[in-house]
């Protein structure tokens, strides 16, 4: 039997931790504020970027009406989880560069498993839990991470897990931005949980990732110019780089963390870096097989061995003397 909303509540944060979450709240479709919704694509695309990420365009009606693309969902489930972004003892298995090698950065978000798989298992996880309080098996459920057309950050702030950084995604008081977020819709009658999150400082106030950005992608009102992006540069754009681009990748040889390494959270954990070296020449002179080995079961398969030597080439150029 579902318990009242604070008892739920409790349940919902206690299971998110103990599976390897951070908090979760729950949410109904008639708490969804869609017109925001509506208006934070409408930003999105007016900061230059329609046209530029295919999966984005063709699914803006369901990112911007979730429920509606899934009529039967009563509520949704929403957890933040910090997988092992930021732990180095887990870093992709690439040779360092040896003393005076050129290096490209990896995004330390990339550090253990795929955070794909971790979510997912958490939430497979969940649902079993929720089978067991609602005494319902088999009950109807989608569960997604970063996998669904979905929109993870405003579902994030509106239970409360954070608020959106001028970065664009969510901050959180236990890890910054630093976190990866889940989502769980279900046809349960469950109630309806919301945080209240408490931070030091606010986005506001602060700004570091705007100035941070080595390359301007940040408008500073939450939106991210995904032309100018590191991140969107080295794993989304699939193409050959022209001269521009090449140059705006920089050191990025997968992903940035700039934004994120300099989010003033006290909960980051210390000593956050940004970004860990990997040698150029091995990569260049690697087979794509044992690159594809090296990577398997972890956040650079997205890529896979064909862009990372693509990135790599770019980097080279950019960082080699003279």
């Amino acid at each position: 039997m579902i318990p009242d909303t604070s008892q739920f509540g409790d349940w919902l944060e206690d299971a998110v931790r103990r599976l390897g979450g951070l908090s979760a709240g729950c949410l109904r479709p008639e708490s969804l504020d869609l017109p925001a919704l509506r208006e934070a694509f409408g930003r999105w695309n007016a900061a230059g970027n329609a046209g530029l990420l295919r999966y984005m365009d063709d699914s803006t009606g369901v990112r911007t009406d979730p429920f509606a693309a899934r009529p039967w969902a009563k509520n949704v489930i929403v957890f933040a989880f910090a997988g092992d972004w930021g732990d180095t003892a887990k870093a992709p298995a690439f040779p360092p560069p040896a003393a005076g090698e050129p290096a490209g950065l990896i995004s330390t978000y990339a550090c253990g498993p795929d955070y794909h798989r971790t979510g997912h298992g958490i939430l497979q996880r969940l649902v079993v839990e929720l089978e067991a309080l609602s005494g319902r098996a088999g009950f109807r459920q989608e569960a997604a991470v970063d996998t669904r057309p979905v929109p993870e950050v405003f579902l994030g702030v509106a239970a409360g897990l954070g608020v959106r950084g001028r970065n664009g995604l969510l901050r959180t008081p236990q890890r910054g931005c630093r976190v990866f977020l889940a989502t769980l819709f279900t046809e349960l009658e469950l109630p309806e949980v919301r945080r209240t999150p408490a931070f030091a400082v606010s986005c506001e106030e602060c700004g570091a990732c705007v100035r941070n950005c080595p390359t301007g992608a940040l408008t500073g009102d939450g939106v991210i110019r995904a032309a100018l992006c590191r991140s969107c540069l080295s794993m989304e754009f699939r193409g050959e780089f022209s001269a521009d681009q090449r140059r705006l990748l920089g050191d990025a040889l997968f992903g940035c963390d700039a934004c994120t390494a300099c989010c003033p959270c006290a909960a980051t954990p210390p000593g956050a870096v940004s970004g860990i070296p990997a040698g150029l020449d091995w990569i260049l002179a690697a087979s794509s097989g044992e690159i594809g080995r090296r990577i398997r079961g972890t956040a650079m398969d997205h890529a896979g061995a064909k862009l990372l030597k693509r990135n790599a080439a770019a980097v080279r150029e950019n960082v080699r003397p003279g």
